[in-house]
């Protein structure tokens, strides 16, 4: 039996879609919770963290660190999103709520107070999304893994006490596993589904550079660069599955290629010491979507050059505004909150249930204790996402029409050693010595 669509197409949606979710970020499937410190204080830490894990937020800040400094932790995210049809067709769905693992390691040490070195690991974009079997958009996405874990190496130094500067090298090894299904069609006109599995792996690098800056002691400023990041998966394969009865001729193994870029981001902070034991923050991000206006793939196996055709993608610079307060509690604990609007670069023509995404609403709250005479910390969080209903109509996307709801709910617990610091003993109490007592009067 054959069925009546080639295999380029079902090949190229899959690829296609593979691609998508590994350039995801900003908004998409970027996880900036990669410290529980900085993210209970909604990321609001371009300006001021004192923390080895500001090595991926600020790498400048590592030269305000003293000593050693080493923390190690983890996020726990729990995604979870709805599908609706908008005509009341087709079944709504949710999607499985699978928890992923998202660890974070970061070391600084400083030579005195004029520059730093550090080291760091973590996963910034990484997620499972899994839709149910047999649900409506099944033929669009079933199940997408995307794992890009990145190694840090830093430096910073400070050529004038109240100002440092700091960069990063980053190696960005990345894997990516897709399923779907396809549809077929048999010689009499029946309907059937196949499936494709696509898997491809690449390394990308990037860099860093960020600057600190405190003009008053009150007072903390903070930008930070994020270089693009060249990934070229040049080990694409598809791997199909038919039913029962189907000739695989046309649906051989197919192998592709292709290159993206991930964007520049742009970080602004500024925070202020508005009181000894609060500290209050205001960032902003940018995210420079815009580059990515279409995507190119190249197939082993394409004759008809049909596989070559680009895809428009169209997505958007974002903009992201962030909020963070720290308050300290007799220098023991510290009590932390964050709040945060990001938007979402995908337009309406170009979005599917592989990246249902949507502008979002963030909140998180966060617990810390220190330890002093040990310089021993622990550090938790958790951080609730709301992305906002999203409506996407056949007359503007007839590929899948569709309503997108969605929520994140993270935990994350950091635990962290630093030098202990050196205090100077208590100033002794200005206490005016006593009267003279009188004379004795004579005899």
């Amino acid at each position: 039996m054959r069925n009546r669509i080639t295999i380029p197409f079902a090949a190229l949606a899959a690829f296609a879609v593979m691609v998508t979710a590994s350039e995801a970020g900003a908004s998409g499937f970027y996880v900036g919770e990669q410290d529980s410190v900085g993210s209970s204080r909604g990321s609001a830490v371009t300006a001021k963290l004192m923390e080895p894990s500001v090595l991926f937020f600020n790498p400048a800040g590592i030269a305000f660190l003293e000593g050693v400094n080493v923390s190690a932790g983890f996020t726990a995210i729990i995604p979870q999103f709805k599908y609706k049809d908008p005509d009341g067709i087709r079944a709504s769905a949710n999607s499985k709520s699978n928890i992923i693992w998202d660890p974070n390691l970061y070391a600084t040490y400083s030579f005195g107070k004029k520059a730093a070195i550090g080291l760091g690991f973590n996963a910034p974009f990484g997620l499972v999304l899994e839709w149910p079997k047999g649900w409506a958009g099944q033929q669009q996405i079933q199940k997408i893994d995307l794992k890009i874990p990145t190694i840090y190496i830093g430096a910073a130094a400070r050529p004038i006490p109240r100002l440092s500067i700091g960069v990063t090298l980053r190696v960005m090894p990345a894997t990516v596993s897709l399923e779907r299904g396809f549809a077929l069609t048999d010689s009499n006109g029946d309907a059937a589904e196949g499936g494709i599995k696509v898997a491809a792996s690449a390394i990308g690098f990037g860099a860093s550079l960020g600057i600190m800056a405190r003009p008053v002691d009150w007072m903390h400023i903070g930008f930070s660069y994020i270089s693009q990041a060249n990934f070229e998966f040049t080990n694409g394969e598809g791997k199909f599955t038919l039913p029962a009865g189907f000739d695989n001729t046309l649906f051989h193994n197919q192998k592709g290629t292709t290159k993206i870029t991930t964007p520049d981001i742009l970080n602004f902070g500024i925070a202020f010491d508005v009181h000894p034991d609060v500290t209050l923050e205001l960032d902003y991000n940018l995210t420079l979507w815009q580059t990515y206006d279409q995507l190119t793939l190249k197939f082993n196996n394409d004759p008809t050059g049909q596989l070559s055709k680009p895809q428009k993608k169209n997505w958007k610079n974002t903009s992201c505004v962030r909020l963070g307060l720290e308050y300290k509690w007799k220098d023991t604990f510290k009590l932390r909150a964050g709040l945060v609007w990001d938007q979402s670069p995908a337009p309406n023509n170009t979005l599917g249930p592989e990246l249902p995404d949507a502008d979002r609403l963030v909140w998180t709250i966060g617990l810390g204790y220190e330890y002093h005479p040990l310089g021993i910390k622990i550090d938790a969080y958790y951080l609730m996402t709301t992305f906002l209903s999203r409506t996407v109509k056949a007359d503007v996307n007839p590929s899948f029409p569709a309503t997108y709801t969605g929520r994140a709910n993270l935990f994350g617990i950091t635990l962290g050693y630093g030098t202990p610091g050196r205090h100077e003993p208590p100033a002794a109490p200005n206490v005016e010595p006593p009267p003279p007592p009188p004379p004795a009067s004579g005899t």
